[in-house]
């Protein structure tokens, strides 16, 4: 029987029945992204093992980038190709739990599945090439590694209704005419939040809302009292938690700082 809330990849079967362990005939349909992370993967394959252990250290986070930055420059790997590959072997790692197969046998399903959608030859080379030592990274991965509990807990984020992506806010004028479109009479200021919300696995959808001088003073009292909650909550529980993107604009703020003890002086 199938596992509930799969983080590793949906595989396909010519017979339509799940089978575990994973059946001879089973594939994953990777897509362009998926391929993309298997590629940096698999070119990266002699710095799995660095990547594994040194990211044994760190404590888990929402996301595997805030790993990938810290470890970039040490392994030599850039931050953007590190998190792909890190996706990767979670997701690689994910699969043995979700269909009770090997490491070996996932990482064999992934050949076939390559050779199967017809990926360049290149591709494929880079993977029979990588797999041993892929192989060797996923059995060192356990459910208590952070690479591991971050990836699940950006999903965990990302299973949530409607989470953002990212968002902007502009600022906008709608003039009051006079009859005959000669003179501007008064001018309506407008602000519109326009953000990109998350509906399900890379799929986005964007919303604008139109904001007045009472919605901006009712947000500004909802992000104060969310952050206290946020730091209570903290203080309060025992083992590692956070909240998606915190700390990712603390150097902006610095800067601002800066910018303004420069003024001053």
């Amino acid at each position: 029987m199938a596992r509930a809330n799969r983080i590793g990849f949906n595989l396909s079967f010519k017979n339509e029945v799940m089978a575990m362990p994973i059946s001879p005939d089973a594939t994953i349909p990777f897509d362009e992204d998926d391929i993309g992370e298997i590629v940096a993967l698999a070119k990266n394959a002699d710095k799995l093992s660095e990547f594994v252990s040194k990211s044994a250290q760190i404590t888990p986070t929402i996301g595997i980038r805030p790993i990938a930055d810290a470890l970039s420059e040490g392994i030599g790997v850039d931050p953007s190709s590190l998190s792909m590959m890190a996706n990767a072997i979670v997701r690689a790692f994910r699969t043995c739990d979700d269909y009770d197969s090997t490491a070996d046998e996932v990482a064999k399903m992934m050949a076939r599945s390559l050779e199967t959608i017809k990926v360049p030859a290149e591709t494929i080379k880079l993977w029979q090439d990588g797999q041993t030592k892929i192989v060797e990274a996923m059995n060192a991965l356990k459910f208590d590694h952070p690479l591991v509990v971050s990836f699940t807990a950006q999903n965990e984020w990302l299973s949530m209704p409607n989470a953002i992506t990212s968002m902007a806010m502009s600022t906008n004028t709608r003039p009051v005419f006079d009859e005959a479109k000669k003179r501007i009479l008064f001018t309506v200021i407008t602000h519109t939040l326009t953000i990109d919300v998350h509906e399900g696995h890379r799929q986005h959808r964007e919303i604008s809302l139109s904001l007045d001088a009472g919605d901006l003073r009712i947000l500004r009292m909802f992000c104060d009292d969310a952050e206290q909650a946020a730091e209570t909550l903290k203080a309060n529980i025992s083992g590692p938690s956070g909240v998606p993107w915190e700390g990712a604009f603390d150097d902006d703020d610095d800067e601002g700082e800066d910018d303004e003890d420069e003024n001053a002086d």
